[in-house]
């Protein structure tokens, strides 16, 4: 019974989950995976444009000053800032 419930949490699991969001690269640091700032990512954007909207699929106001290197895992995107107060 255990090893069909395993099963089935396996192909529900394939299901839910799309090809490309498990092939996707995680960028966990500064300059990337690597360390190098290279990716394996394919067709990404190489210019954008944050005024025009160009290559921008979402965009959010943040407190504070830019310190770090985003952070990128799976979905969600890390980001720290100073707050000079």
């Amino acid at each position: 019974m255990r090893n069909i419930l395993q099963i089935l949490f396996v192909i529900t699991f394939g299901l839910v989950v799309r090809i490309d969001e498990i092939a996707a690269e995680n960028w966990p640091g500064w300059r990337g995976p690597r360390g190098d700032g290279t990716s394996l990512e394919s067709g990404i954007p190489t210019e954008w444009d944050g005024t025009t909207g160009q290559n921008i699929a979402w965009k959010t106001a943040l407190q504070g000053t830019g310190h770090s290197s985003p952070i990128v895992w799976d979905d969600d995107i890390f980001v720290t800032a100073c707050l000079e107060d």
